[in-house]
C-alpha cells in the first residue's frame, strides 16, 4: 500500500513539474500577457485591456508593416509600449500636411479614427522625413495626438521588440477586434496618390 502511494506521489510530482516547465516555456518563449496602459492605440485598443502577444512569430519571419507590436521603450527598458509598424528597413517615411507618405506615396490608414491627422509635433505644420535603417522600424500609435512613438524618440531597434499582438483576452466583449483586419489591409500597401483627397 505504501509503495503504491509512493509511486502515485512520484508520478504526481512528475506531472506537476512537466506542467510548470511547459508553462514556463510558453510564457517566456511563445506567448505573453500584457495589460495596455493609456489610450495611444485607440480606437482598436483601450486602456486596461489584457492582450496576448506572440513571442515566437519574429523568430520565424521579420516584422511587417501594419503589425501591432509590444516592445521595450527605447528610453526606459522597464516600460513597454504597444504601437503599429509603419515603416520597415529601407522605407522612407514622410509626415507632411497631416498625412503619412511611405516611399513617396500617401498611404491609407484604415485603423485611424475618422479625421485623424499625423504631424511630427504638436503643430499642424509639423513635418518629418526619415529613412528606416537596417534592423530598425518606424512605429506610431493609432491615436496620433496621444502617442509617444518614433516621431518623438526615433527609430525602434528590432532587438527591443517583445512580440506581435495576438488577441485581446479581457474584457470578453473585445475578443473580436478590427486590429488584425486593419493590419492586413495596411500590409497590402493600399496607396492613394498624393493628388487624391
Amino acid at each position: 500500500m505504501a509503495n503504491k502511494f509512493l509511486i502515485f506521489f512520484i508520478e504526481l510530482l512528475k506531472t506537476v513539474a512537466i506542467v510548470f516547465v511547459l508553462a514556463f516555456i510558453i510564457r517566456y518563449f511563445v506567448i505573453q500577457p500584457f495589460v495596455i496602459e493609456g489610450n495611444s492605440m485607440e480606437p482598436d485598443f483601450h486602456d486596461r485591456q489584457l492582450i496576448l502577444i506572440n513571442k515566437l512569430s519574429y523568430r520565424i519571419h521579420n516584422p511587417n508593416r501594419g503589425d501591432v507590436i509590444v516592445f521595450e521603450s527605447p528610453q526606459n527598458h522597464s516600460i513597454y509600449y504597444i504601437k503599429r509598424i509603419i515603416g520597415i528597413p529601407g522605407d522612407e517615411i514622410q509626415l507632411k500636411e497631416g498625412d503619412v507618405y511611405l516611399n513617396g506615396e500617401k498611404i491609407d490608414e484604415p485603423y485611424l479614427s475618422l479625421g485623424q491627422k499625423t504631424t511630427a509635433d504638436t503643430s499642424a505644420t509639423g513635418t518629418l522625413d526619415v529613412t528606416v535603417g537596417r534592423d530598425q522600424f518606424f512605429v506610431m500609435g493609432d491615436n496620433r495626438d496621444q502617442s509617444s512613438d518614433s516621431r518623438e524618440w526615433g527609430l525602434l531597434d528590432k532587438n527591443l521588440i517583445s512580440g506581435k499582438f495576438l488577441v485581446v483576452i479581457y474584457p470578453r466583449d473585445s475578443w473580436y477586434s478590427q486590429a488584425n483586419q486593419n493590419a492586413s489591409e495596411f500590409s497590402q500597401l493600399k496607396y492613394q496618390h498624393s493628388s487624391q483627397s
